[in-house]
């Protein structure tokens, strides 16, 4: 059954081609839904979306057409396409980081020198936010001893006192929080010249 099968379509196949090599038409080989292989001078409607091959005279192969994609192939597709997009954004990222590092820095002795200065301002800063702290700090047992003192006397605590009260914890809240993040930022600067002193070393080394 399949030799004959295969008999009848090269025999499909040669008549076609013996007919269109007067003619010199177009000869398209398609295959449709059930997989039936289909030979015609023309592309019909049916076979539109569908995986094609345009030959010559002699049964050669000089066009192709591809099948339409699927909703998961051209979901894929867009997904390696935003993948290709994003590698290339973060390799010129990366170049442009490169580049700024050459320039800014001559050598790892500058790097380091750079990390100390970080450091010293950081440190300056951590001593200027603690000493803002204190000042709150001393601030809060004053307004707690005055209002402790209407409280003893049996008198409300006036408006204007809560008032200050109220400003004062908030204040404190946000020298803690400035204090906090300069102590947390020792190690972020730390890291950050590390990491710069051995891509600076890495590619001063591929230079040479």
């Amino acid at each position: 059954m399949r030799d004959r099968l295969h008999a009848a379509l090269l025999l499909g196949l040669g008549l076609a081609l013996s007919c269109t090599a007067t003619a010199q038409t177009k000869l398209f080989r398609w295959v449709d839904d059930q997989g039936v292989v289909h030979y015609s001078d023309r592309l019909p409607a049916e076979a539109t979306g569908k995986a094609a091959a345009q030959m010559n005279r002699h049964g050669t192969v000089v066009k192709r057409h591809a099948a339409a994609l699927t909703p998961e192939q051209l979901a894929a597709r867009e997904a390696e396409q935003q993948r290709l997009l994003e590698e290339a954004k973060h390799q010129r990222e990366e170049a442009r980081r490169n580049e700024a590092l050459l320039k800014t820095y001559a050598s790892v002795e500058d790097i380091d020198g750079a990390r100390e200065r970080a450091l010293a301002n950081n440190r300056e800063a951590v001593q200027s936010a603690q000493h803002n702290l204190t000042q709150a700090q001393t601030r809060r047992e004053e307004l707690a001893q005055q209002a402790a003192k209407y409280e003893k006397e049996g008198r409300p605590v006036p408006v204007k006192l809560q008032r200050e009260i109220k400003a004062n914890e908030a204040e404190l809240h946000s020298h803690r929080e400035l204090f906090e993040a300069k102590q947390r930022e020792v190690n972020v600067i730390m890291e950050r010249y590390e990491s710069d002193k051995r891509r600076y070393i890495q590619l001063t080394s591929d230079a040479r």
